[in-house]
């Protein structure tokens, strides 16, 4: 009797114990269900989220890189180098790109209208860097900004194609500083320039006068005829 109360104790606890871990695997199965379940969901949401995403990012990246070599192509037809000059010319646009709002293929599209307007080839880099702020700081477009730039350059013979971030920093700040806007200041600018060069105006003293007729709020051309006849 002593030796079946024994085992029956011993089969009792054993039962007990079986029950337990059926229990437990019972439990743990479910937790592997949920998690299973989980991992799936999360795996739906990365197809459907994440993988357009990546899709989106792949097509702006081939157009991107599509618009840089179309403007490149675009820069070689007018302007005069050699294979290392445009090649330099393109990796200093790509640069610029990663530090200024401009992108790469906006700077290498003035780079492109520089040459039409005759900018040496050893001074597009900082000729697309001056427009590009221009662009940015003052209520000109790169188009208008990079024309009278290279007008200018052709007009004022104390004005080397060295000193377009020098023009493009006074221009700012006269701008900033005046009853007027850049664009009225460029417009009085051209319209004095020949002739205030040849009656021997040096670059500062144009700059000067252009921003104190532009602020008067004539009209360039009649005031720039005015200024001329005085000159």
């Amino acid at each position: 009797a002593k030796i079946y109360a024994n085992l029956h104790s011993q089969y009792t606890h054993l039962s007990a114990d079986t029950n337990k871990l059926i229990a437990d695997m019972r439990t743990a199965n479910s937790q592997a269900s949920i998690l299973r379940g989980t991992f799936q969901q999360l795996g739906w949401a990365l197809y459907s989220t994440a993988t357009p995403m990546a899709s989106m990012f792949a097509h702006a990246a081939i157009s991107a890189a599509e618009e840089i070599d179309a403007a490149y192509r675009n820069m070689r037809k007018t302007v005069q180098g050699s294979e290392e000059e445009f090649e330099a010319l393109r990796d200093a646009a790509l640069e610029f790109s990663m530090t200024h709002v401009t992108s790469a293929d906006q700077i290498l599209e003035i780079e492109a209208m520089g040459g039409q307007l005759g900018i040496a080839t050893e001074n597009l880099e900082s000729f697309a860097e001056t427009v590009s702020n221009l662009e940015i700081a003052t209520n000109l477009d790169a188009d208008t900004a990079a024309e009278q730039l290279g007008q200018l350059a052709g007009i004022l013979n104390d004005m080397s194609e060295k000193d377009f971030a020098k023009f493009g920093d006074a221009l700012v700040r006269l701008g900033n500083n005046n009853a007027t806007l850049e664009d009225k200041i460029m417009n009085v600018m051209l319209r004095i320039g020949s002739m205030g060069t040849i009656t021997g105006f040096t670059t500062t003293e144009l700059l000067a006068w252009s921003t104190a007729i532009a602020a008067t709020g004539q009209g360039a051309e009649a005031a720039g005829t005015a200024i001329s006849n005085t000159m």
